[in-house]
């Protein structure tokens, strides 16, 4: 009788966490944000796509926001307008592996001062936190630095005051070096 009541339980535990999951992922995003009082329409959007160890995961969906429809990314991110980038989670992640990934990322990407930028950088994962299923973080890329907003953690908001980290960290996602060329074009809305 102990082991049906834990099985049952356990059955019940997991589906509502595919439950969660399930809508995290199909829910539509927002089509439009408001960022400091001037609404951003979509450029695309799309999913972030983790592996480690032959395991892949949708880590989480992605809407790309801009002032207008820009038809290439060095428009986009020479654009002195305001870009901005909403991230629900599909996946349970630590802030571990959310550094490395960014870590990874940034390496790779990273086009203008990057031993300069790397304080900037080092802040900005200084205010990462890890993420459930269903969480949302959001990045502002400004002309003057980056904001991030997270929703958990001590700094749920933190401004990074640096143009040559906020073009760096949004070559991430659409600059020439970006490690999923795919995902790069989702987000383009190309």
């Amino acid at each position: 009788m102990r082991f049906y009541i834990l099985t049952v339980f356990s059955l019940l535990i997991l589906s509502c966490g595919s439950a969660q999951k399930k809508m995290a992922i199909e829910e539509p995003l927002p089509e439009t944000i408001n960022v400091d009082g001037k609404n951003l329409i979509m450029q695309g959007q799309g999913f972030r796509i983790g592996s480690k160890m032959g395991f892949t995961a949708k880590v989480y969906k992605i809407g790309f926001y801009t002032d207008k429809k820009y038809k290439s990314a060095e428009e986009i991110l020479n654009s002195p307008e305001t870009k901005h980038m909403y991230l629900r989670f599909t996946y349970t992640i630590t802030k571990g592996q959310l550094v490395e990934g960014w870590q990874k990322a940034y390496e790779h990407s990273c086009q203008k001062n990057c031993k300069i930028t790397e304080s900037s950088f080092r802040q900005f994962l200084d205010a990462l936190t890890g993420m459930k299923i269903g969480d949302i973080m959001e990045i502002t890329y400004k002309k003057d630095g980056v904001e991030l907003r997270n929703p958990k953690g001590e700094n749920s908001k933190v401004f990074i005051s640096s143009p040559d980290f906020s073009y760096n960290l949004l070559s991430v996602y659409i600059g020439p070096k970006v490690l999923d060329e795919k995902f790069k074009q989702s987000l383009l809305g190309f």
